[in-house]
């Protein structure tokens, strides 16, 4: 008798780590020139699937504030960085997100970065083993 083996695969959630960087410029700069920013902003895929670092390291006694925003612009995730804090670490679990685009955003007030993450699943494929 032949057996015919159908297997799915799980879906794979795949992180595509955007290196856009945006920044503002200062209302009080009439040059137009960008403002430097006083802290460093790295974003990493982790081993596990589907989660994301965020390492956010200041030169300033600034407030900062660090938010995820979806496609459209609306917050997911906010949370605001003591002006005492010289680094703030943080690993994301995006899993229970959908397919689409993400923002990582960081803002002393004055100057905004931006990083990218597209979240997108495999679709499933199906096997066939004929013995």
């Amino acid at each position: 008798m032949k057996a015919i083996q159908v297997s799915l695969k799980a879906l794979v959630v795949a992180l595509t780590l955007g290196l856009t960087s945006v920044a503002a410029t200062p209302a009080n700069d009439p040059a137009g020139a960008p403002a430097k920013a006083s802290y460093q902003l790295l974003t990493f895929r982790t081993k596990e699937a589907g989660k994301v670092n965020l390492i956010l390291t200041k030169s300033n006694n600034k407030r900062m504030w660090v938010t995820l925003r979806d496609g459209k612009g609306q917050i997911i995730y906010q949370e605001t960085v003591s002006k005492n804090s010289d680094r703030f670490l943080k690993k994301f679990d995006l899993r229970q997100l959908g397919d689409g685009t993400y923002r990582f955003e960081v803002s002393d007030g004055e100057v905004t970065s931006a990083k990218e993450v597209t979240l997108s699943t495999a679709q499933p494929t199906r096997q066939l083993a004929l013995n």
